[in-house]
């Protein structure tokens, strides 16, 4: 998860900022020193068409940032003028930026940044501004403070493919001079609304809007949007100018999309009144002034604005133009590419289906999938321009400037993503559910937690165990957590409610552990749990070693079948239900295990878990109230380290595996030590015991406490000297060469009494 405070939040304005559910990523890259700033600046400039952040983003604030673009002759001096009235709003120092004046269409274009050292979301600048913005109207531009806007950084000399004078550190430090960096300490602008304006709520609104523009073939380089509504209201038909309604609804297109496009008031009049003109019988200047004048600071409906311009009045008045347009190769491509995308290396189309799956195509299998789509292009002949029919899928793959990325990779965050990189990462899907804060839940969660667990150290362990990944997906905890219970006692509906909230796409169960040990699974491909319900010892034993690597190792070498094997990153922490006494082989020294036991306390109540189903485990609005407490859980307090195996809880079910699971001829000694027969005052030193005579005492011992034999004389002697050499203590107990053992007692003795 970014942080708010002391990072600059870098973006590339070659990437639109689409919702996730086009199945586009936001490009936000943290930049917490001036080092990393400098290497963004060799990274961005040029590549992602200039050093630049992203502000329009209503989770984080921002300082109160101005852009000032007066154009022509210019008197510097109002820039200290327009610095007075914004300390009398809000008085602390400021930051400046700006670009030495350059020639733009025969005109000179000047800019300057001021940044005020506070705190707002990028919405409310206007709101708490508005005197200041009303002053300097023409000088301020507010066509900044729209969703997902980026705005270029100092040291940028790049608009894209145009190369502009420097934005050069005019006053203050360089982190003064970025919007997206702010301190804890600033002053919060926006506890000084204490309710939503109308203008609040509309920008609000705004960003929620799917209302987007239309592009056109013959758009220029700047895609001009008060340009393109002249265009488009030459298009539009007399009549639906003469009709009141339909003139009122085109007139709340035009001022909405003003709005959202940051076009001035005077043009908005201009565009108003060249709309009222197509009326040749009905306009009256004086009567569209004063309506103007009355309504376009009013709130409007916002179900007006591009689409319905495009899709009703141009698809109705000039249905040509229309077809051609949405038709037309351009606007094909954008449809396609909102959910298609290519990968270069390996080169393969991915399609990324409703369910926000990726779908991999070789080229040639994408161009039979596609072959039926068509697109209409222009062509230049000598006669003029003639519009011609292509088959769309072809023209793509041939175009330079499709949507691609060098290589598909899976990194969730908080990990850098290279913006030539398409990772496939999405959020949780229970972020689509709109969080009500419900103490009453939480209240009953942690309640079920502390019935099923009976242990408060166990249980605040287990939430911070899923609340890391949820705060930080990438991080993964490298403990493999165990419930041993009865059937029916709760234990799998807790971890159900932790998989409805990760989602299905990230959480993998599994009914048997053959299958994560299968030489060709594949399980952990892009998943951030595997969990094994009903988990047997025999699976885990048999394959001990393979998990403990799997558990720890960053990477796994997978081989699906017909494939060649690769390497993927490994982010799964694995958890297991299970009513087997003896799940996994522990002992003393395991740091990858906790195994807890769950109690009875609901075992067979029935009733309780229906409610507990439907109010909880399966209620998507519950399931977010503890997503966001999850998400507010506080990690260090339990985790002091941040390494999980160092702060495992100690349980008595866990410390008696691990004594079951203890070395046996280890467990022999410990008692040998403890006979009276070598246990007396008597004997100090060494004492000499034939190997023969040992194994005799070994086979009585495992007679006695019903331990299946694996030794005979030979392999017990051998397993005997590796024990010795694994708890280096050679000194105590050792062999010589006329087949004898010799035991220091009184030293072995104290030396288990040591490691108990």
């Amino acid at each position: 998860m970014t942080e708010n405070f002391g990072r600059v939040l870098i973006s590339s304005v070659y990437k639109q900022q689409d919702n996730l559910e086009k199945g586009i990523l936001k490009l936000r890259v943290p930049v917490k020193t001036e080092e990393e700033y400098m290497k963004a600046f060799k990274k961005y400039n040029k590549a992602e068409g200039g050093l630049a952040e992203i502000l329009g983003l209503n989770e984080y604030q921002v300082k109160p940032y101005f852009d000032l673009d007066p154009k022509g002759d210019f008197n510097y001096s109002i820039i200290d003028e327009f610095i007075q009235d914004l300390k009398k709003v809000c008085n602390v120092d400021e930051g400046i930026a700006g670009r030495e004046g350059r020639e733009v269409k025969g005109v000179i274009k000047h800019s300057r940044r001021i940044y005020l050292k506070a705190r707002i979301t990028y919405s409310n600048i206007p709101i708490i501004f508005k005197e200041v913005f009303d002053k300097y109207k023409g000088i301020c531009d507010t066509s900044v403070y729209t969703p997902s806007r980026c705005l270029y950084l100092p040291l940028s000399e790049r608009k894209k493919k145009e190369k502009v004078p420097e934005m050069k550190v005019l006053k203050g430090s360089l982190f003064d001079c970025c919007a997206s960096y702010i301190e804890e300490d600033y002053e919060d602008l926006d506890l000084r609304i204490k309710e939503k304006s109308d203008v609040a709520k509309f920008f609000e609104r705004l960003a929620n809007i799917k209302d987007e523009d239309i592009k056109d073939e013959e758009d220029n380089e700047d895609n001009n949007k008060y340009l393109k509504l002249q265009k488009l209201i030459n298009l539009l038909s007399d009549n639906r100018s003469s009709k009141y309604d339909t003139w009122i609804n085109v007139v709340w297109s035009i001022i909405n999309i003003s709005i959202k496009e940051g076009i001035n008031e005077e043009k908005v009049k201009r565009l108003i009144h060249q709309f009222s003109k197509l009326s040749k019988s009905n306009y009256k200047e004086d009567e569209v002034d004063d309506w103007t004048k009355k309504n376009i600071n009013n709130v409007r409906k916002e179900g007006y604005g591009w689409n319905y311009l495009y899709n009703t009045c141009i698809k109705e008045d000039a249905p040509d133009y229309y077809n051609k347009l949405t038709q037309s190769y351009f606007n094909v491509k954008k449809e396609f590419e909102i959910n298609h995308h290519k990968i270069i290396h390996p080169p393969f189309i991915i399609y990324v289906d409703e369910n926000k799956e990726n779908i991999i195509q070789p080229i040639p299998l994408c161009e039979k999938s596609y072959r039926h789509i068509q697109a209409i292009v222009k062509e230049k002949t000598i006669k003029g321009d003639v519009y011609k029919k292509c088959r769309f899928i072809e023209k793509w793959l041939d175009d330079p400037q499709i949507k691609k990325y060098n290589k598909m990779v899976f990194k969730p965050p908080p990990l850098y993503v290279a913006p030539h990189d398409y990772n496939t990462w999405t959020d949780f899907e229970i972020l689509k559910t709109p969080y009500i804060n419900n103490d009453k839940i939480i209240e009953r969660f942690l309640e079920y937690a502390n019935n099923l667990f009976n242990n408060p150290e166990v249980v605040n362990y287990i939430l911070a165990y899923f609340s890391n990944r949820l705060q930080n997906p990438a991080n993964r905890n490298k403990v493999c957590l165990i419930i041993y219970g009865e059937e029916g006692d709760g234990k799998n509906r807790f971890f159900d409610i932790i998989k409805n909230i990760i989602g299905k796409k990230y959480f993998e169960e599994l009914d048997s552990g053959k299958k994560l040990f299968n030489p060709h699974s594949c399980v952990e491909k892009e998943k951030l749990f595997i969990c094994v319900d009903e988990a047997r010892g025999k699976d885990n034993f048999e394959n001990a070693d393979i998990l403990k690597a799997r558990i720890t190792t960053d990477n796994l070498l997978i081989n699906p079948k017909g494939i060649q094997e690769f390497q993927i990153d490994n982010f799964c922490d694995y958890i297991m239900t299970t009513n087997n006494h003896n799940p996994v082989n522990i002992h003393d020294k395991s740091r990858r295990y906790l195994l807890v036991q769950s109690t009875s306390y609901y075992l067979g109540n029935s009733e309780f878990f229906n409610s507990f189903s439907e109010d909880i485990v399966d209620n998507n609005e519950a399931l977010r109230v503890i997503y966001e407490y999850l998400m507010n859980f506080d990690i260090k307090s339990i985790i002091p380290s941040g390494n999980f195996q160092s702060h495992i809880p100690v349980t008595e079910i866990q410390q008696t595996i691990i004594k079951d699971n203890k070395n046996k001829i280890e467990i022999f000694l410990r008692d040998l030590v403890e006979d009276d027969k070598y246990n007396t005052e008597n004997i100090f030193e060494e004492v000499k015991i034939k190997n023969s005579e040992l194994f005799a005492l070994w086979c009585n011992w495992i007679e006695v406490n019903k331990i299946k034999n694996e030794y005979n004389s030979i392999s017990f002697g051998t397993r005997l000297g590796i024990l010795i050499k694994k708890k280096d203590i050679t000194e105590y107990i050792k062999k010589d060469t006329h087949n004898n053992t010799l035991i220091n007692f009184e030293k072995l003795k104290g030396f288990f009494n040591d490691n108990p």
